[in-house]
């Protein structure tokens, strides 16, 4: 009996451990406030017309988040900063939640994210990814060196059947 080669299946777990190594970035750089992020966070195998790419998936914010966000640029959702403000159960100090959020809407269009400048609180996905090269390559070459070796071995079980 033919044993089955799947690539998705050989690299799932590369992509459990990415998943898991990037939540671990994002937690170390304290972007937890409601874990939204975090929990959406997750890798996955995709077959394409040429072969397989490893895709990473995140709420859409998750990319200020890696890159930071320039000062002038588009402004942040009030509901979002809300939601933020709730989370992290800053105090309106006799202002309204609304206002504090229109406040803190306005530094960020005028500073940027983040912005103390503090740049080891961006790149979650970049660093994560540049740091751990090495060990996404190897297990890349892992899983494809098993795959054809599963392909080939398949190969010649099915010749030698054929010829018996």
């Amino acid at each position: 009996m033919s044993e089955t080669s799947n690539i998705e299946t050989l690299l799932a777990p590369l992509c459990e451990f990415l998943t898991k190594e990037l939540k671990a970035e994002l937690s170390r750089q304290g972007h937890a406030a409601t874990g939204t992020l975090g929990e959406s966070v997750r890798l996955a195998v995709r077959k394409t017309a040429t072969g397989s790419v490893i895709e990473g998936f995140s709420e859409g914010y998750g990319r200020w988040v890696d890159t930071g966000r320039r000062s002038g640029t588009k402004k942040v959702p009030i509901d979002a900063l809300l939601g933020w403000i709730r989370a992290r159960g800053i105090s309106a100090e006799g202002r309204k939640e609304r206002d504090l959020a229109f406040a803190i809407q306005h530094s960020i269009f005028q500073h940027g994210i983040p912005t103390s400048g503090d740049k080891a609180k961006t790149a979650w996905i970049t660093r994560t990814l540049s740091d751990k090269h090495q060990v996404i390559k190897s297990e890349i070459e892992k899983a494809v060196h098993d795959f054809y070796d599963i392909v080939l071995n398949n190969i010649i079980r099915d010749v030698k059947g054929s010829m018996t």
